[in-house]
């Protein structure tokens, strides 16, 4: 389970009871999912995209013994950066 490259987007699923229950990492027709975000009924859905020069650097989050409470995108503004 390696993608290797940046990454053009993140997608993740969520319970409000539950926190993060699957994510989805997609970099051009190469996927990772721990989980299943589609087709999940009841759940919320946030998807992160990556494009241009705004690169994927790393994730951060929060958790607590129900699992994973947040969860979001650190990222690299290259034309920030200039």
């Amino acid at each position: 389970m390696k993608l290797v490259g940046a990454l053009d987007k993140v997608k993740a699923s969520y319970k409000s009871h539950a926190g993060v229950n699957a994510i989805k990492f997609k970099r051009g027709d190469e996927v990772v999912e721990f989980g299943e975000v589609e087709g999940t009924l009841g759940d919320d859905k946030m998807t992160w995209k990556f494009e241009g020069e705004k690169t994927l650097v790393g994730l951060y989050g929060e958790s607590s013994a129900r699992g994973i409470e947040k969860l979001g995108m650190i990222t690299l503004d290259l034309a920030c950066q200039a």
